[in-house]
C-alpha cells in the first residue's frame, strides 16, 4: 500500500520549503504507521537540507566565482559564518584546488547559516570551473548533524554542486547521494537533486527538487 502524508516547516530553521512524502511498504494504513512515515520523512529531510546548506556555506566567503582558485583562497574566511568561529578549520591544497573542512574542532560542534546546527566531521571539497560559475565536488564520511542532542544523525555524503552568481543572487544546482542513520536510529539511503537559491545577506534559502530512496526499510520520496 502507499501511504501519503503532507507537512510543512520540516526543514531546519530559516530554510523555506514545503515537504511531501510518499512511502511504500507492507504496512496497513493505521494512524501509527502514518506517524512513523511522517517522522522518517522529517528525519531524512533534515539530513538532506542540512547537507545541501552546508555545501552552499562553503561558497559564502567568496565574491569571485570566475576562478576556482578564488574559492580555495576564500575558504579561510568560511569560519566567520559559523559559531563558534574556531569550530571549523579549512586546510587548503592550492595545487589541487581542494579544501578540507574540519568541523567540530576542540569538541565544539558548528552552528551556521540556514539552520545548520551541531555539525562535526570532515568534508572535502574540490573546486573547479563551470559555465558562468564554480563547481564543487563534495565528499564526507561520518558527518554528524545536530550532535549536541543525545540522538543525532550521521551521514556519508557525495555531492556535486554548481553555483552561479548574478549580482547579489546565488543559485546552486545540488545533486547528492547520502546514506547513514537518522536521529531516531533508522538506516537510510537517499538520492537528492535540488535547485537552491538565496540572496547575499538574506537569512532564508529556497529549495526546489526531489529526493528519494529508502529509510527504515521502506521507500520514501520527498
Amino acid at each position: 500500500r502507499q501511504i501519503t502524508s503532507t507537512a510543512f516547516a520540516l526543514m531546519p530553521a530559516l530554510i523555506c520549503a514545503a515537504f511531501v512524502a510518499a512511502g511504500c511498504a507492507g504496512h496497513s494504513s493505521q494512524p501509527n504507521d502514518s506517524i512513523a512515515l511522517a517522522e522518517d520523512g522529517t528525519d531524512v529531510n533534515d539530513v538532506e537540507s542540512q547537507s545541501s546548506a552546508l555545501t552552499a556555506s562553503f561558497t559564502l566567503a567568496c565574491g569571485d566565482f570566475t576562478d576556482p582558485a578564488a574559492s580555495v583562497s576564500a575558504s579561510s574566511g568560511v569560519g566567520s559564518f559559523f559559531t563558534p568561529q574556531s569550530c571549523i578549520i579549512a586546510t587548503q591544497d592550492v595545487a589541487n584546488s581542494t579544501v578540507t573542512y574540519s568541523l567540530g574542532q576542540n569538541g565544539m560542534p558548528c552552528s551556521g547559516p540556514w539552520g545548520l546546527a551541531g555539525l562535526s566531521g570532515t568534508v572535502t571539497v574540490i573546486y573547479s570551473k563551470a559555465d558562468n560559475g564554480v563547481k564543487l565536488d563534495v565528499t564526507a564520511s561520518g558527518l554528524q548533524l545536530n550532535s549536541r542532542r543525545p540522538s543525532h544523525a550521521t551521514a556519508d555524503l557525495k555531492a556535486s554542486a554548481t553555483l552561479t552568481a548574478t549580482a547579489g543572487a546565488r543559485e546552486m544546482i545540488w545533486n547528492a547521494t547520502l546514506n547513514g542513520t537518522t536521529a531516531r536510529g533508522n538506516p537510510f539511503t537517499r538520492t537528492a537533486s535540488w535547485d537552491m537559491q538565496w540572496g547575499v545577506g538574506e537569512s532564508c534559502i529556497s529549495l526546489d527538487g526531489t529526493a528519494d530512496g529508502d529509510v527504515n526499510n521502506r521507500s520514501l520520496k520527498t
